[in-house]
């Protein structure tokens, strides 16, 4: 299957509302489209390994909620990046 039949969930209507006003040159430059979605695909990834260990049994049992956020530096191959790290009250997530 070549890569133009492969199936896609992702529309050029989708694609036209994120570059929306953007240079597309500009888009692979640092801070730019493809850096913000690698950070925000990051911490909507954070936030729901943190439900799913929140939803468990002993979890719920022992009371443990979520607790805010703190920020961790990534370094990824085209930036550092700032994310927002999920943290729960008994400190098993989100660490510094």
């Amino acid at each position: 299957m070549s890569a133009s039949q492969q199936p896609t969930c992702i529309s050029d209507e989708l694609l036209d509302q994120l570059i929306g006003d953007r240079d597309p040159q500009g888009l692979f430059h640092t801070g730019d489209l493809f850096d913000e979605l690698k950070r925000r695909f990051a911490e909507r990834m954070l936030d729901a390994e943190v439900a799913h260990h929140l939803a468990q049994p002993d979890e719920v049992a022992a009371g443990n909620t979520r607790n805010d956020h703190n920020h961790k530096t990534v370094l990824t191959s085209t930036s550092a990046m700032l994310i927002d790290n999920p943290r729960d009250r008994r400190g098993t997530f989100g660490r510094s």
